[in-house]
């Protein structure tokens, strides 16, 4: 069987475990936690379960790839990046390690540094691109998913894990809706908002790959394509949050 790379960026959140802020007196803070979990399964997402194996970004990061630490996969929120010395991301038996030097002097990283220390937020994120995972079935349902190879790209402290934003999101343009039709004055930047996280980390925002030659179990009729099935509903839900924008956007227009 060939193998299938994956030609879509994913986001996986969880708690971030150890999480602590160190530097001396003087010197930029240094945010230090863990944007992956080696060998602990995630909660059920799409129907599945997750789980990170040792060594899944071994190759990324011997290959000194350039990969930022971002605001919630915002881009126009950069913190640091290993280019310029700023994040430190490496594996150690826990999991995939990460240092992000803040810089209070940008104000969304002064809020950031805040937030970490109310407690707020106290979860990370990772962008990455699937290059050899295993599934395993129950009852010829998709039940597991071990990843073997990741391509990672970025490394994000995040309000909502990837998955539990999607259905937020659904809900708050509902909400949106409603507050259209009373003529609220807000209504068109709360929109705004979703439709930008939407583009960040919303359904569809990237493709899940075929399992491997290496570590895939054999395909047979009862085990269809699963990649394609998933690929499927999330543009399915991409499908409906857009008609519910759009429903929002003529409501506004019409309200003028």
């Amino acid at each position: 069987m060939s193998k299938k790379k994956s030609s879509g960026v994913q986001m996986r959140s969880l708690p971030m475990g150890e999480i602590r802020l160190q530097g001396e007196d003087g010197e930029n803070p240094v945010l230090v936690g863990y944007a992956a979990v080696f060998n602990s399964e995630s909660e059920i997402m799409w129907g599945f379960r997750e789980i990170v194996r040792p060594g899944a970004f071994k190759k990324t990061l011997q290959e000194k790839a350039d990969i930022r630490a971002l605001i919630d996969h915002n881009p126009d929120k950069v913190l640091a990046r290993t280019k310029s010395g700023t994040l430190i991301c490496e594996e150690d038996d826990h999991g995939l390690r990460v240092e992000i030097e803040l810089d209070p002097g940008i104000s969304y990283a002064s809020d950031l540094l805040r937030a970490v220390k109310r407690g707020d937020v106290d979860q990370m994120s990772f962008g990455f691109r699937m290059i050899r995972d295993k599934w395993d079935y129950r009852d010829g349902q998709p039940d597991l998913r071990e990843i073997f190879e990741a391509e990672l790209f970025d490394v994000s402290p995040v309000t909502y894990p990837a998955y539990q934003a999607t259905e937020l999101d659904v809900r708050n343009i509902d909400l949106v809706i409603q507050r259209a039709k009373a003529g609220d004055a807000d209504a068109e930047r709360l929109l705004s908002d979703i439709e930008q996280r939407i583009k960040t980390q919303g359904p569809g925002s990237g493709k899940t790959s075929a399992p491997d030659s290496d570590h895939a179990e054999e395909r047979t009729d009862d085990h269809p394509n699963e990649c394609d099935r998933l690929e499927i509903e999330r543009e399915k839900r991409k499908r409906e949050m857009n008609v519910r924008i759009a429903q929002c956007r003529m409501i506004l227009l019409t309200s003028k």
